[in-house]
């Protein structure tokens, strides 16, 4: 990027609007529906215990370095790892990838949510009735004192001796919104009601980002606020109702061997990465519309903890609904919680036919995923846009309104692509990507985060550059993590993951042998860029020199603090005199930060600031 353009680079309105747009992006539609299940499935209260601990030694830090790798750069991720640790810069890269693949069935699943909205206007609402077209034998509305199964077929039905039933919610969708197929081979052609609810979806996402941050910031005041109120107002109808005190129960309830259970720690892990969004770049992004001088610090601790009260407020209102719907289905709460969309679009669902004015309960509800779903979707899209505007800024000048055409040409290219997703098979195409396009690469992409920024550029040099920037003294926590904690944990989680993943399966559905050869496919089109840059800047930097030489080059950073600006002011230095004030500064990140280090600001325009010890102490 050149002067001039970052010249021209937009800032917040306010530090109220880029801590909504934060806040926004981290709350999801993960928080509704995967961490309920996950809390159930691995111990119930038990689960909260390594879902907190991940939150302060690993999450938290991470969010803070990124926060300041956006700030201090003022650029968006590709750029700022590029400045802070060359040898790393396709990290950046696959985080783009990531957020490319991430966006394109993130923005089916707010189409469902549309198509939900769209018909909670009819009354009755069509899924609490079986008198439909898409509605077959095993369909009741009323399922109580009966067998419970999902997305059974008749023949199946025949194998029981009292025939099962199936929910008319569970068939509304199955059966109707997504005209699910038999497998991931069978195509069956476009739905065509999807198509239009998933061009909606990416209109909706264009007109929060065509401005970049003077239309998001407007944006975010709405699509960040409005969830709390709704859950609010559905936690205290909830808690009401005959049987929410049974779904409480599994929420709170620990059981305490499952911490022995090394996959509950791993999933409370994926758990936070996935939800807040960690490694994805969206922060680095928002943050280098920041002014240098803000203190992040307040910043990490609000976006942390919304993001995990909202996980349990969640939780709670969930949970008290699945009571309520296994007390209706005669059934243990365990039947009724299903890993994925069932929980948000089948399970809750039934719960507004009980209250009155339920085609209100209904639109509330579905509005309010709607705006969880966008805040998190013009997250992925704006790093994308930042990203491109960053390194072509130059060559987009002539355009009119170039932040606008890159917006628009990449929700029209997201829009193609998420097109698969509203096939038939769909549901099947959006299962593996998720898991072998997403679940994995984010750890991996984490870990080589961790390892450039906290060892090649240096937890306590980072550090420094905070202090120096904000005037406020960077806590003693954060660099004792970014280079004893974070790694080691990050290092453990993703060996984890990989040494136990396993096929994906939908259900009960087994993907064919080309199937996983294509999820896997996926994953490499996100973490190839890695070792490609890896390769093109030792390729760069070692004509005429040794290896090691040309390794030593390509870890040298090339961003220019504030620190060292001031020194130039002063004692003009050569670039080579800089490089090695550099490698002095790497060697020095033995040592923590102290506070000897912390400089003392004289004014606050920055003009006059004392130097900085970079001794060993």
């Amino acid at each position: 990027m050149t002067t001039a353009t970052q010249k021209k680079r937009d800032i917040w309105g306010s530090k109220r609007e880029f801590l909504l747009a934060c806040i926004g992006y981290a709350v999801g539609l993960s928080n509704i529906w995967r961490f309920p299940y996950l809390c159930f499935r691995s111990g119930g209260g038990a689960f909260l215990i390594p879902y907190f601990i991940m939150i302060v030694l690993c999450v938290t830090p991470l969010l803070y370095m990124e926060m300041a790798m956006g700030q201090l750069t003022r650029s968006g991720p590709i750029r700022a790892i590029a400045m802070l640790c060359p040898i790393l810069k396709g990290v950046g890269v696959a985080m783009i990838a990531l957020n490319f693949f991430l966006a394109t069935y993130y923005s089916v699943i707010i189409a469902w949510a549309l198509h939900y909205l769209i018909n909670s206007f009819k009354s009755p609402l069509p899924w609490m009735s079986c008198d439909n077209s898409w509605s077959n034998k095993l369909c009741s509305s009323d399922i109580e004192n009966s067998t419970y199964i999902r997305n059974a077929t008749e023949e199946e039905a025949s194998l029981f001796s009292t025939p099962p039933k199936e929910s008319a919610s569970n068939q509304y969708l199955y059966n109707y919104v997504l005209q699910i197929s038999s497998g991931v081979g069978d195509f069956g052609g476009l739905n065509g009601e999807l198509v239009g609810c998933l061009l909606l979806s990416w209109v909706l996402c264009y007109l929060c980002v065509f401005k970049g941050v003077h239309s998001a910031g407007k944006v975010v005041h709405v699509t960040a606020l409005f969830p709390y109120i709704i859950l609010l107002i559905l936690l205290v109808r909830a808690v009401t109702l005959p049987g929410a005190v049974d779904g409480l129960r599994y929420l709170v309830v620990p059981a305490w061997r499952q911490l022995l259970d090394p996959n509950v720690w791993f999933l409370a892990a994926a758990q936070i990465f996935g939800s807040l969004g960690v490694s994805l770049g969206s922060f680095i992004a928002f943050a280098s519309y920041n002014d240098t001088r803000n203190n992040i610090y307040h910043d990490t601790l609000a976006i942390v903890i919304a993001n995990a009260f909202t996980s349990l407020l969640a939780g709670t209102v969930v949970f008290s609904s699945l009571g309520i719907v296994a007390r209706k289905l005669n059934v243990e709460i365990p039947e009724a919680v299903a890993a994925g969309p069932d929980l948000v679009f089948v399970a809750i669902p039934p719960l507004f036919a009980d209250l009155p004015g339920s085609n209100v309960w209904a639109i509330l509800f579905f509005l309010m995923l709607v705006f969880l779903g966008i805040d998190s979707l013009f997250g992925q899209v704006e790093v994308i846009n930042t990203s491109i505007i960053d390194h072509f800024g130059d060559r987009l000048e002539k355009i009119p309104r170039r932040k606008a055409f890159v917006s628009l040409c990449v929700c029209i290219l997201c829009f193609v692509c998420g097109l698969p997703h509203v096939t038939k098979a769909g549901m099947y195409i959006l299962t593996l990507v998720d898991n072998y396009g997403v679940s994995v690469p984010v750890l991996i992409i984490a870990y080589f985060e961790a390892i450039g920024i906290c060892y090649i550029y240096g937890g306590n040099r980072l550090a420094r550059e905070i202090t120096f920037s904000s005037g406020k003294r960077t806590s003693f926590f954060f660099p004792f993590s970014w280079i004893f904690v974070t790694p080691f944990v990050i290092t453990v989680i993703a060996g984890v993951s990989i040494f136990n993943m396993k096929p994906v399966r939908y259900g009960d559905y087994i993907y064919p042998i080309w199937a996983h050869l294509f999820g896997l496919f996926i994953a490499i089109l996100c973490l190839i860029w890695i070792p490609l840059g890896m390769l093109h800047e030792l390729y760069k930097n070692g004509q005429g020199k040794s290896g090691l030489r040309s390794f030593m080059k390509s870890a040298t950073p090339t961003f220019i603090s504030q620190r060292v600006n001031q020194r130039q002011h002063t004692r003009p230095e050569s670039l080579q005199e800089h490089r090695k004030e550099v490698d002095s500064d790497a060697n020095s990140d033995q040592i923590l930060l102290t506070q000897s280090e912390i400089p003392r600001q004289e004014d606050s325009s920055h003009s006059k600031q004392s130097d900085i010890s970079e001794s060993p102490v």
